[in-house]
């Protein structure tokens, strides 16, 4: 692992000789988001080089994801993701949302 905190875990791992950046990160609905995608964006820059997938819950709204409107987290994710070149690779028709069913043994 290269970093975490409370929202942010980032992690490097090859896969058939190829570099991976893996990013997974939260974004609560009421933190400021630059703060995570300025860490974030540190990270891209260090990696550039690397392939990077970038997963997470940014609590963003935008037509991009499947929303009516755009709200100024969708605003700042859609200008981060044209400012890296980052692809938006989720599908509006998937939920947003996995819930696992926990499972007790014995």
């Amino acid at each position: 692992m290269l970093f975490n905190n409370s929202f942010i875990v980032i992690a490097l791992t090859k896969i058939q000789q190829q570099e991976f950046l893996l990013i997974c990160t939260y974004c609560p609905p009421r933190d400021n988001i630059e703060h995570n995608l300025n860490i974030i964006q540190q990270w891209i820059e260090k990696y550039q080089h690397s392939n990077i997938l970038i997963m997470g819950d940014f609590n963003a709204k935008s037509p991009v994801r499947g929303k009516r409107r755009e709200d100024s987290r969708g605003t700042h994710l859609i200008n981060f993701c044209i400012n890296n070149d980052i692809n938006i690779e989720n599908s509006p028709e998937l939920p947003q949302l996995l819930t696992v069913a926990e499972v007790k043994v014995g």
